[in-house]
């Protein structure tokens, strides 16, 4: 159990910077390096929990979580970020591009089966981020089935784990038009995770959904009660 708990930890890590960095071929991250992104920044809001309902107000969307799950807490949301900068930012330069490229994605929240500290995810867990296509250089996205091809190319080219990814699929979530993406990671220390990936694309965003499945029966059948109670105004 243990070793699942730094998987899962790991894991976190690397997809974070990975969807921070969708879209932007190298030429682009080093244009967005130069111009220290030029553009508008992201002013989204994170959103709130009241309770088990979280309410994200610029996409009129809602969604609950079971009472026993937890909610990453902002300072170890940006102690994660910060650690994988550091893990995966070879020199200055990277670490600023990867710092530059954060302008244009928001990691909203993480929720947990149980609570998360010191850098370990216990359990089954939820991230959802957002990323302003805006500001994705040239790329075009406009269905979460373009956007998650660009993740799934992203994530392939990671050395600290490897992929395997099901077909892209689409899927009606809260009457909305989903896209998902099923995926099984194995890390170099042998310990593999399931997760799967929801993306749909609303006012110039991408909203993902990253579910991480850790083997519990009960906690993982929670992650679908948590995006069937997705609502949107």
């Amino acid at each position: 159990m243990k070793l699942l708990k730094k998987a899962l930890s790991v894991s976190t890590i690397f997809i974070l910077l990975a969807l921070i960095l969708v879209g932007c071929s190298a030429k682009q991250k080093a244009v967005i390096a130069e111009k220290a992104v030029s553009a508008e920044k992201n002013t989204l809001e994170f959103g709130s929990f009241a309770g088990t309902k979280y309410t994200q107000p610029t996409f009129g969307m809602s969604l609950n979580i079971p009472e026993k799950w937890s909610v990453m807490d902002d300072k170890t949301r940006d102690s994660l970020y910060n650690a994988g900068i550091k893990a995966i930012a070879k020199d200055d330069a990277a670490k600023k591009t990867l710092d530059l490229s954060k302008e244009k994605s928001v990691f909203m929240f993480l929720v947990s089966q149980k609570h998360y500290s010191a850098n370990v995810p216990s359990g089954s867990n939820i991230i959802f981020q957002t990323e302003n296509l805006g500001l994705a250089g040239n790329v075009v996205v406009k269905t979460g089935k373009e956007y998650l091809e660009i993740t799934k190319t992203n994530m392939s080219k990671l050395t600290n784990m490897k992929y395997t990814f099901e077909d892209t699929k689409a899927e009606k979530i809260a009457g909305k038009d989903f896209y998902t993406l099923k995926a099984a990671i194995t890390l170099k220390n042998g310990a593999k995770i399931n997760q799967t990936y929801y993306c749909y694309i609303d006012k110039g965003y991408a909203l993902t959904f990253i579910n991480t499945y850790s083997g519990d029966k009960q906690a993982d059948a929670d992650l679908d009660t948590i995006m069937k109670s997705m609502k949107f105004n």
